[in-house]
């Protein structure tokens, strides 16, 4: 039978001890940068169109063409515009070395032609390799992901001599909402996700009241899909009289709890033509929309390039103090958002405790930057009374309220003396855990909850 937090517990080492499964579940820690999907190293959708002597010749040169194209496209997203006209060139080999997978799409071809779109995922170590031998600083950090509500505004026909606009959201007919499911959007350094468009989001938001929302009108969708920021995206859809040009005006707003940008943007071309099994020609150009999108979003970009910048060869190492407020799930968040974070080089576990853990990690760029990209994935890092302190919640801002060296910080043994608290029910991630977490408890002193050191591997067991 498990004892109550307020029993007394056995003297020496086993007050303060670990249980060795908990140790064992804790210490599990996926290496840094070790991300399960490197999103931000896939182009997609590289439009090739090459004739050459026989339909395989215009194949291999369009797939390279495309590859050269890709890899161009990714250092551009890596790096700020004004880099952009001294970018080096890669070699064919170092562009076939950093090809990881390629996937085509919409592919055509005849006997000298061939057409397809292409999608590129580079290895990005060595990308990372190929930017820091030419000198060039760059960031791969993405902002937390804001929720896009996509508002279409077209002008319909009405009484004779006059116009109506009718507004779009939900209704099948937005064509805007689709333009946004590219998985380019999600690949970018600010990337966005798409709502479901289900009964639940219809009754949240009308497109009419979506034009013009605040925070507290858009708080409900951003609580469902738990975002911290809303983009409301206004497309005007203008068509000349023979309906064979158009003209997208793209206007952005982010809005957040403490306010809202603007940015906006516009593109003029050819209209769509409808696609064989189609019933009638798409409300906007797609080709025109991204235009549109990818210049209103510039500058919100290049700030963000500005703020997670790292030079070649700059890097730091703290210690930090990680506290699990909310249980395991707080730890298990911590070292997600450690793992995910391309910044954070290295990391190693040097105590742990049911409440906490003493990390020291190194990284790239300053602990401000560290601190930033880490408020992405909601943890925070700051200063409390002269410590590092690493923790999971919504409350994360990315500000780190002053510099302390490691030479400054206490020896671990000092470091950690927090109230000892029992997790919340259900924070158990796999089955099995729970039981560990509630054994450990018994062999947890309340009155001071100290680490314990990682033990050292059995003979043997390293790696497994």
């Amino acid at each position: 039978m498990r004892r109550g937090l307020n029993a007394s517990t056995s003297a020496g080492a086993a007050g303060r001890r670990l249980a060795p499964v908990l140790l064992a579940i804790l210490a599990v820690f996926v290496p840094a940068g070790a991300r399960a999907a490197d999103e931000v190293f896939t182009v997609y959708d590289v439009k090739v169109d090459v004739t050459a002597a026989s339909a395989r010749d215009a194949r291999v040169k369009a797939l390279d063409e495309a590859r050269s194209a890709a890899f161009r496209q990714l250092l551009e997203r890596l790096t700020v515009a004004q880099d952009h006209a001294q970018l080096p060139e890669a070699s064919p080999q170092e562009l076939v070395d950093a090809e990881l997978s390629v996937e085509v799409a919409r592919e055509k071809a005849s006997s000298v032609r061939y057409i397809a779109e292409v999608t590129y995922s580079f290895r990005p170590e060595l990308v990372r390799d190929f930017l820091r031998q030419h000198g060039l600083s760059y960031t791969e950090s993405q902002a937390r992901p804001m929720l896009v509500v996509p508002v279409l505004v077209q002008q319909a026909a009405g009484d004779p001599g006059t116009a109506t606009e009718s507004v779009l959201l939900w209704e099948p007919e937005n064509d805007w909402a689709p333009v946004w499911v590219a998985p380019r959007f999600r690949s970018g350094l600010l990337p966005v996700v798409t709502p479901l468009g289900d009964t639940e989001d219809l009754l949240k938001m009308t497109g009419e009241a979506a034009r013009e929302a605040d925070w507290t009108a858009l708080e409900p969708l951003a609580s469902r899909y738990g975002v911290g920021e809303v983009l409301v995206a206004i497309a005007r859809v203008t068509h000349s009289p023979d309906g064979r040009a158009e003209r997208v005006d793209v206007e952005l707003r982010r809005v957040r709890p403490d306010g809202e940008e603007l940015a906006v943007g516009a593109m003029e071309g050819p209209s769509a033509p409808a696609q064989p099994g189609q019933t009638r020609a798409p409300a906007l150009s797609r080709d025109l929309a991204v235009a549109a999108v990818d210049m209103a979003m510039a500058g919100w970009i290049e700030a963000w390039k500005d703020r997670t910048l790292v030079s070649p060869g700059e890097e730091s190492r703290i210690a930090a103090t990680a506290i699990f407020h909310g249980g395991l799930s707080d730890w298990t968040a911590i070292r997600t958002a450690l793992a995910d974070d391309a910044n954070v080089r290295a990391s190693e576990i040097k105590a742990l405790s049911a409440t906490g853990a003493e990390i020291e990690l190194s990284f790239a760029g300053t602990v401000e930057q560290l601190a930033l990209t880490l408020a992405q994935r909601n943890v925070s890092l700051s200063v409390l009374n002269g410590l590092w302190l690493l923790e999971a919640g919504t409350q994360a801002t990315g500000l780190a309220p002053s510099a302390v060296g490691p030479g400054e910080r206490p020896p671990i043994s000092q470091v950690f003396a927090t109230p000892f608290a029992a997790p919340p029910p259900a924070t158990a991630a796999i089955p099995g855990e729970s039981e560990d977490w509630n054994r450990a408890l018994g062999n947890v002193d309340p009155e001071r909850a100290r680490m314990a050191p990682i033990p050292s591997a059995a003979p043997g067991t390293a790696g497994q």
